[in-house]
């Protein structure tokens, strides 16, 4: 957990692409959202000192959608919150975009 301040906010609603995705958990966070330049469907979130990239298929030489949490100097995050620097658990794939808010919901807590 990084940010005690942010409340686990989960949608009644199905979100079927990154772009939902995005402007929920900045919606929820009250985080700036900008488009990642280069690519289709990339975008990121910054709350003060945490980084939140959600990367189309293709960036990174990657076949699917994954999300990146860093924060700060600590760097970036693996799927329990905990600093990695193994791009293997900190690149999260992105099957599902309600699993993926949830999870990184549960990260910023």
């Amino acid at each position: 957990m990084v940010n005690p301040g942010i409340s686990l906010n989960i949608p009644n609603w199905v979100m079927s692409s990154n772009f939902e995705l995005v402007q929920q958990i900045a919606s929820t966070t009250n985080g700036t959202l900008e488009k990642i330049k280069g690519d289709v469907d990339s975008y990121k979130i910054i709350i003060d000192k945490i980084l939140i990239h959600i990367m189309d298929a293709g960036s990174g030489q990657r076949s699917i959608p994954y999300d990146r949490i860093s924060f700060g100097s600590i760097g970036s995050l693996d799927v329990n919150g905990k600093p990695s620097s193994e791009r293997g658990i900190t690149h999260i794939d992105i099957i599902d975009p309600n699993q993926a808010y949830e999870q990184i919901m549960n990260i910023l807590q």
